[in-house]
């Protein structure tokens, strides 16, 4: 081999060190671009704003704002936190209640199932969260009129000791006819948490169809002297069939001439006060004027 050649064979291996050599390099920074990469990943995503918004989140909540503590649960579950399952099913527990208590209780039913298939892993009841899931389907279906259906719902959560719902299962009851059970569950919710306008027309309606119109009257009038007015045309109208069944019909017809000044154009009203009218304003001339204006007669038969 000439000396010629044993130059250009050193020069080419000096050639293929250094290509190895840049190879290599770019091996390495590569990997530490991606290295610096996946740590720079990492750390956006083990360290959130999520225990940020959701403690901003349950600081609405306990202050009863929960369009704004839904805005900030939603917002905790858009950030998206690695090894966070208990968070996450925590924040949507959360975002459940704000649903229910903001009567959206289709999309908490929804809530609910997403919890149940998501987050199995989590600390949660399951069985509480199955009957919240269908307690919600079920207020849902009520809310749009179905008051059959939804009764063995509202009566099993009263059962389980959730008696804020006994005033559904009252208002199923009385819109069935069942009287008797509504009165029953009526009873379970104000023995907790009172009476409202609601609950004192139900009743009234109750002891009117009993006869009892003493006791119907006692719920009228305290219906009417509560501050919640929902109910206050209701209870003036059955505090007027109280006292026209009672054969009080003076009172009556001046309540029922008070009704239609507040009520103008009620057809209950209107029937009810003519009614009235008919046993108040009797009319003692004879309707016959054929009677009025015949001379009188003797009838002793001397006079003939």
């Amino acid at each position: 081999m000439s000396k010629s050649d044993i130059k250009r064979n050193r020069s080419k291996k000096r050639l293929n060190r250094k290509a190895e050599n840049h190879i290599s390099m770019m091996i390495n920074i590569i990997f530490v671009l991606l290295l610096a990469s996946f740590c720079i990943y990492a750390v956006l995503h083990l360290f959130t704003h999520k225990k940020s918004y959701r403690a901003d989140g349950i600081a609405h909540y306990k202050n009863g704002e929960y369009e704004e503590a839904l805005a900030d649960f939603d917002s905790a579950m858009d950030e998206k936190q690695w090894f966070s399952g208990k968070i996450n099913a925590d924040i949507m527990m959360y975002r459940a209640d704000c649903l229910m208590r903001l009567d959206r209780f289709a999309e908490a039913s929804n809530t609910y199932v997403t919890i149940l298939r998501d987050y199995n892993d989590s600390h949660y009841d399951r069985d509480e969260v199955s009957y919240m899931s269908e307690l919600a389907l079920s207020l849902e279906n009520f809310k749009n009129g179905d008051y059959v259906s939804t009764v063995a719902a509202f009566t099993k959560a009263v059962d389980a000791g959730h008696t804020e719902i006994a005033i559904f299962a009252a208002i199923c009851y009385a819109n069935q006819g069942k009287f008797d059970m509504m009165k029953q569950y009526a009873d379970i919710y104000v023995a907790s948490y009172g009476m409202t306008s609601y609950l004192y027309y139900e009743f009234a309606v109750y002891y009117i169809r009993e006869g009892d119109y003493d006791s119907a009257l006692l719920n009228v009038n305290a219906g009417l002297s509560a501050t919640d007015d929902t109910y206050k045309k209701e209870l003036s109208y059955l505090e007027i069939v109280c006292y026209k069944e009672k054969q009080d019909f003076q009172k009556a017809y001046d309540l029922a001439l008070s009704y239609q000044a507040t009520y103008p154009g009620d057809a209950l009203g209107m029937d009810i006060l003519d009614f009235l009218d008919t046993r108040v304003n009797i009319d003692t001339h004879p309707i016959n004027p054929f009677f009025e204006s015949r001379p009188e007669t003797s009838s002793d038969p001397s006079d003939e």
